[in-house]
């Protein structure tokens, strides 16, 4: 690509939590534009794993909120991706790709969620209505918080 390279990722909950701020740093020192969103966040808040993912993207330089974005909703991540993205620049989807699905757990490990999702799918990528997963996300996430 001529112009910047956009990357939006995310690292999984319960997972090597060491690699994140890694994660950050390799995709800052490559990317123009670094996004990091959720991807399987199991019971882990997810608020934190973009943190530290930020934190390794700012150590290679980059600026949360110029170039560097923590968007805990992966439909809104890639939606930021696309609307930042200009002529000659490529975005790119890291992580998920043709899973069907972002995992999130209650208290128990029986209430394992699986939230729709496609990475692979680029009219679902680019389709600006995902009500039907934001309302899915949205009492996922509630039934967390009362944990």
């Amino acid at each position: 690509a001529k112009g910047r390279l956009i990357c939006v990722f995310g690292s999984a909950g319960r997972r090597d939590e060491a690699k994140r701020a890694a994660q950050g740093k390799i995709a800052g020192k490559w990317c123009d534009v670094v996004i990091a969103t959720e991807e399987d966040d199991r019971d882990i808040d997810g608020n934190m794993i973009l943190d530290q993912i930020a934190s390794g993207a700012v150590a290679s330089g980059k600026v949360v909120g110029k170039d560097a974005f923590k968007i805990l909703i992966r439909e809104e991540a890639v939606q930021k991706a696309i609307d930042i993205a200009q002529k000659g620049d490529l975005v790119i989807l890291l992580g998920k790709g043709h899973e069907k699905s972002i995992l999130y757990n209650g208290p128990k490990a029986a209430e394992l969620r699986h939230l729709p999702q496609n990475d692979s799918d680029p009219q679902r990528v680019l389709k600006r209505d995902y009500d039907e997963v934001m309302v899915a996300q949205k009492a996922i996430r509630q039934k967390l918080a009362k944990r």
